[in-house]
């Protein structure tokens, strides 16, 4: 089966958290949904990522995660471990929720 769906929360949301978006994306008729975490900020709780993997299994939306844009695993130390960590942390994400493709 193909499944379409947005990447991040729908403009057409009414809430802007990730559970709206999920639950938005359900009563549109779509059946996936991609977490953007493109700008390498970092999420306090990833618990709560479990709570949403189980909304959107549960409503049968497939999960996605995008990665930061811009990663450089080639420079130097810094940017290099910088990197390496946001990478780790969308595996962590995308495993928490049960994404499918990061």
């Amino acid at each position: 089966m193909i499944r379409f769906g947005p990447a991040g929360i729908p403009l057409s949301c009414k809430g802007r958290t990730i559970r709206d978006g999920i639950e938005d994306i359900h009563a549109l008729g779509l059946h996936c949904m991609e977490i953007q975490l493109v700008r390498g900020k970092y999420v306090d709780e990833l618990d709560d990522f479990e709570e949403l993997g189980g909304i959107a299994h549960s409503l049968d939306i497939h999960m996605a995660i995008h990665a930061p844009y811009y990663m450089d695993f080639l420079g130097n130390g810094y940017m290099r471990n910088k990197s390496t960590k946001f990478l780790e942390f969308a595996g962590e994400v995308g495993n928490k929720i049960g994404a499918r493709t990061v």
